[in-house]
């Protein structure tokens, strides 16, 4: 069989966490069609890992009864931590058991690459404009709207916003730890005044831990930058930690950057660790 051929039978299951929120779930399916045209040589499938189907076996199937004779598991993961650790590889020797001629590769989450520190730069830089302009309760969802500043460039006498960078949360400290650097070097991108990278839950400092502590930050302007894919619980508990923080100290002035929802930076990424895998 020819090399294009082969190529042309390779299936892809992007593989989300999951969330029984709509609005969520509806972002994942628009990043999985950005993927889907970028790939059209490629049979493609979204499942989940929980609380939402189809789940990773189903998802699998259904590209095996495309075609498919090979299959690329690209998780839709942040960070390597247990999901990609332990659950992942898991279910990828279940499929090799279960389909033995059949190749299946599991790609790694997206981490610190380009795209993503690229994409977090504008969510904070949006969030920083939205926050010059005195609209800090904008609606987090809708169309991206270009900016019409480059990266890290602020108005006339505009003072640099602090970055609050919030992570779900977990217990694997090399994830922790990758969080920490992504912070980093967003704040080195964008020219943040300051940096608090936390966590919702399982991780220190904790976000509820930061946003106690304002009176210590140098500045006033703060974006709060939830580090997620989609909406979901865990953006509805950052939110709510950010409402409570505004009548808490009233002379602060909070932000809330948008997730990094379905964006094209994020397809192209996908993209790319289909060619690689």
């Amino acid at each position: 069989m020819s090399s294009s051929a082969q190529k042309a039978r390779r299936g892809v299951l992007l593989v989300a966490h999951g969330t029984r929120h709509p609005r969520g779930l509806d972002e994942a399916a628009q990043l999985a069609r950005s993927v889907a045209r970028l790939l059209p040589q490629h049979p493609l499938q979204l499942a989940f890992l929980e609380l939402a189907e189809p789940d990773v076996g189903q998802g699998a199937e259904e590209l095996l009864a495309q075609g498919a004779g090979e299959v690329v598991l690209v998780p839709l993961l942040l960070f390597a931590a247990g999901h990609w650790k332990r659950d992942l590889p898991l279910l990828v020797e279940q499929l090799r058991r279960r389909h033995p001629g059949v190749r299946f590769h599991l790609a790694p989450p997206l981490d610190c690459e380009e795209e993503v520190v690229a994409l977090a730069a504008e969510r904070f830089q949006e969030a920083q404009q939205r926050l010059e302009q005195g609209f800090p309760t904008e609606p987090l969802v809708g169309p991206l709207v270009p900016l019409e500043e480059p990266l890290g460039a602020r108005g006339p006498g505009a003072a640099a916003a602090a970055l609050v960078l919030v992570g779900r949360g977990t217990s694997d400290a090399e994830a922790q730890q990758r969080l920490h650097r992504l912070g980093r070097l967003v704040a080195r991108r964008t020219g943040a005044a300051e940096l608090r990278t936390c966590f919702v839950e399982r991780g220190r400092p904790l976000l509820s831990e930061v946003l106690e502590q304002l009176e210590l930050f140098a500045t006033a302007r703060i974006v709060v930058q939830p580090h997620l894919l989609f909406s979901g619980r865990v953006l509805q508990q950052v939110e709510q930690a950010v409402q409570q923080a505004r009548g808490k100290f009233p002379r602060h002035r909070l932000v809330l950057a948008r997730p990094l929802g379905a964006d094209p930076l994020l397809a192209q990424l996908l993209a790319r660790r289909v060619a690689l895998a």
